[in-house]
């Protein structure tokens, strides 16, 4: 799609329906002024608690902790039934010297 600046005329093609800044003149595009802006997500890491701006729609890591899995509650481990009624202080057992 070729775009042209009411500016400058410039004439470039885009890479968007509407273009934001001319390549030439560096001005702000009107139309780019008259576009819906994009909702920013604010999530949230489970492992830190941070809360950050994503920049991008998925993000790979928690920019505070760097935790890959910032997206995913941490496991939490409990002993089994079997495991708690094990002794915790068992008698140690003597080898016969030599």
């Amino acid at each position: 799609m070729l775009a042209t600046c009411r500016f400058c005329g410039a004439v470039w093609v885009a890479r968007s329906p509407t273009p934001a800044r001319c390549p030439r003149c560096r001005k702000r595009h009107p139309l780019a002024a008259d576009a819906e802006p994009v909702p920013l997500s604010r999530p949230q890491c489970n492992r830190c608690g941070y809360r950050w701006t994503a920049r991008t729609p998925s993000p790979t890591s928690c920019p505070a902790c760097g935790s890959k899995l910032w997206n995913t509650p941490p496991r939490i481990f409990r002993l089994t039934p079997a495991a708690k009624a094990k002794p915790r202080n068992a008698p140690r057992v003597r080898r016969p010297s030599r």
